[in-house]
């Protein structure tokens, strides 16, 4: 927030878009400059995974041993989902009580979530 802001000021700004609207300049991002890249290469996943177990030594055998997002599929809005249930039927198949289920997320952040079965 600017320096001169105060919540006084900001209960005065009025609607921007709907004469009742809650859309006011004080809650909204100003208009900036931006810029953006983007790089299209083939095999995305598949690259990321490999350099990421090099350089944890994590052993092939137990990772993605169903498949990853290049053979199964990245679903878009359901991703967690596919992985998750992936991940369980794999813990189940190969009788494994622990497994984690990671994302990529867009924007360079993740997620990821540890399951034990019991």
């Amino acid at each position: 927030p600017r320096a001169d802001t105060t919540v006084e000021s900001l209960s005065r700004l009025r609607p921007a878009f709907k004469q009742d609207g809650t859309v006011t300049a004080g809650n909204a991002p100003s208009v900036t400059d931006g810029a953006a890249a983007a790089l299209v290469s083939t095999e995305a996943f598949a690259v990321q995974l490999v350099a990421t177990m090099q350089e944890l030594q994590l052993p092939a055998e137990r990772i993605n041993v169903h498949g990853g997002a290049v053979a199964l599929g990245h679903p878009i809005g359901a991703s967690g989902a596919r992985v998750m249930t992936t991940l369980l039927h794999a813990l189940t198949r190969m009788d494994r009580q622990r497994g984690v289920a990671a994302l990529c997320l867009g924007g360079g952040n993740a997620i990821a979530m540890a399951v034990e079965r019991v």
